[in-house]
């Protein structure tokens, strides 16, 4: 069996899914962390493999995405306020 390297998205979604499991497991026994888990991937995880899928779909130039990178991050740090303020 050769292998092959994996796509683009195969590694985002990868990578998302293992801190997804990474967070979870860290959460189970411990209610207490689960607001920061969230927040850890919500304003953290989610923008930085946005703004990798932007990149990669040459969507914006690579020097710009280092401010693409905190602006997802303001935006996602914005949804998580308002999802947890009530």
């Amino acid at each position: 069996m050769t292998r092959r390297k994996l796509q683009g998205p195969s590694l985002i979604a990868a990578a998302i899914l293992i801190w997804a499991l990474l967070l979870w497991f860290l959460s189970v026994n411990n209610p207490g962390f689960l607001p920061i888990a969230r927040a850890f991937f919500i304003v953290l995880i989610l923008p930085v493999a946005v703004a990798e899928w932007i990149k990669m779909k040459g969507l914006v130039s690579p020097d710009k995405i280092f401010a693409i990178r905190w602006g997802l991050s303001a935006v996602a740090l914005a949804v998580w306020f308002f999802m947890n303020r009530g």
